[in-house]
C-alpha cells in the first residue's frame, strides 16, 4: 500500500472510530450499556489501527463511564487509569483524571481519589487561558469542576462537602459562559444536581430545593442516564437527611415524577446497530 493510500485508510478508520465513539456515548447516556460496549470496542480498534491517540483516550473515557454508571467503580477507575497512559493531550488527560477521581471516590478509595484530584488541579492550571474547542470531544473546565464536586461529595466529611459546593458553583459559572456544547441542558443539570446533593449533605434543605428547580423543568429528552442517576441520589439523600419534613417529602415526590419520564422511555432500538 502506498503512502497516500495508507494515509487515506487511516483517515477513514479514524472517522469510523469517531462515529462509533459517538454512538457508544449516546448508547451509554440512554442506558444501553451492551450497545455502548460494542460501539466502544469498534472505536478502540479503529483508534489503534489509525494511530489516533486522542480517539483512543476518548474511547477509554466512554468505557470507564459505562462501568461507572453500571456501578462497577473498580473497573471504571482501572479503565480511566489505562486511558491516562494512552492520552497525549492535556485535555484528554483532564477528562480521564476527572473520571478516575470520581470512580475512586465512589468506592471510597481516598488515596486514589486524592491523587487523581491533584492531577486534575494541575491539568486545569495548565489549560487555564488556553483556547478550547467546541464539540463533544472537548472536555471543558466546567465539566471537570462538577466531576470534582461529585468526587468530593463521595469522599464525605465537612471539608469535602464544602469543596463540593464550591466546585459545583464554579462548574455552573463556567458552563454559563461556555460554548453551546459545554452549556448543554444535560451538563448544566448534572452540575446543578451535584450542587443540590452537596447542599443536602450540608443540611441546607432550602438552598437545595432552590438549586434543583431548573433541573425539574428539564424536558424528558434531556433526562439521560447520568441525569436520572444523579437525581435518584438526591431523592435518597433527602429521605435520609430530612425524614418526615413536609418540604423534603414534596421534593421526593417531584423527583419520582421526573424519574418516571427518562430520555430512554419508549426509545426505538436503533443504537444497538453498527
Amino acid at each position: 500500500m502506498g503512502t497516500a493510500a495508507l494515509k487515506l485508510s487511516q483517515v477513514i478508520l479514524a472517522e469510523r472510530g469517531r462515529l462509533s465513539a459517538l454512538l457508544a456515548h449516546a448508547s451509554s447516556d440512554l442506558g444501553n450499556s451492551s450497545a455502548a460496549d460494542s460501539h466502544a470496542r469498534t472505536a478502540w480498534i479503529c483508534a489503534d489501527l489509525a494511530g489516533d491517540r486522542r480517539l483512543g483516550a476518548y474511547t477509554r473515557w466512554i468505557q470507564s463511564n459505562v462501568a461507572y454508571w453500571s456501578v462497577d467503580y473498580s473497573a471504571a477507575a482501572r479503565i480511566a487509569r489505562t486511558g491516562r497512559e494512552v492520552a497525549d493531550h492535556p485535555n484528554d488527560e483532564l477528562r480521564l483524571a476527572s473520571q478516575e477521581a470520581r470512580a475512586h471516590a465512589a468506592q471510597r478509595d481516598e488515596h486514589g481519589a486524592r491523587d487523581a484530584l491533584q492531577a486534575v488541579g494541575i491539568l486545569r492550571d495548565r489549560l487555564a487561558g488556553s483556547p478550547g474547542m467546541d464539540g463533544v470531544f472537548h472536555f471543558g473546565p466546567g465539566k471537570a469542576a462538577y466531576y470534582s464536586s461529585e468526587a468530593r461529595l463521595a469522599l464525605g466529611g465537612p471539608r469535602n462537602v464544602g469543596l463540593a459546593i464550591t466546585d459545583a458553583q464554579e462548574s455552573l459559572r463556567l458552563l454559563a459562559g461556555s460554548s453551546v456544547q459545554d452549556g448543554s441542558r444535560e451538563l448544566i443539570a448534572a452540575a446543578r444536581l451535584d450542587l443540590t446533593s452537596a447542599l443536602i449533605a450540608d443540611n441546607d434543605l432550602d438552598a437545595a430545593v432552590e438549586a434543583i428547580q431548573p433541573v425539574l423543568a428539564v424536558p424528558a429528552e434531556s433526562r439521560t442516564v447520568p441525569v436520572i442517576g444523579r437525581i435518584g441520589g438526591v431523592g435518597r439523600s433527602v429521605a435520609q437527611a430530612f425524614p418526615g419534613v413536609v418540604r423534603a417529602d414534596d421534593l421526593r415526590e417531584r423527583i419520582a415524577l421526573f424519574q418516571a419520564y427518562p430520555a430512554a422511555r419508549e426509545l426505538p432500538s436503533i443504537l444497538g446497530t453498527t
